[in-house]
């Protein structure tokens, strides 16, 4: 039952790894999109044989024990903040940050957001926007 469990861990974590890449696949042409990244941590380890021990009667030591893992588990999804490629677009509210910072934009709702998305335009009050 053991080695179900385990198997199972792997393969939750996988799924999740194929809905991260899946994810990215989906968005690359959106533009503003930066790409994400799953990172995977081990669960416990049981220790079988302890470092040191003797392990057959011809007094063989094993030197570093023996561990079996109980599985693997989602530590994040991470995002890649890095600059992306300069495109020109013809659209004369177009910018591009270069190197850090964000672009605040108010959203519809009045409240703030921020964004590298540099695709702008003007609004129904002549104001510029930003879209997310």
């Amino acid at each position: 039952m053991r080695a179900l469990r385990t198997a199972a861990t792997g393969m939750a974590a996988q799924q999740l790894n194929v809905e991260v890449i899946s994810n990215n696949i989906a968005n690359m042409n959106t533009i503003g999109y930066k790409k994400q990244r799953a990172e995977f941590q081990d669960l416990l380890y049981q220790n079988i044989e302890r470092a040191g021990a003797q392990s057959s009667d011809s007094g063989t030591i094993v030197p570093t024990g023996v561990q079996v893992g109980s599985g693997v588990k989602a530590g994040s999804v991470y995002r890649i903040t890095t600059q992306g490629s300069a495109t020109q677009t013809g659209n004369q509210f177009d910018v591009m940050i270069q190197g850090r910072g964000f672009l605040q934009v108010k959203m519809p709702s009045g409240e703030t957001g921020y964004t590298r998305a540099g695709n702008l335009a003007i609004n129904d009050q002549g104001g510029h926007r930003g879209r997310l």
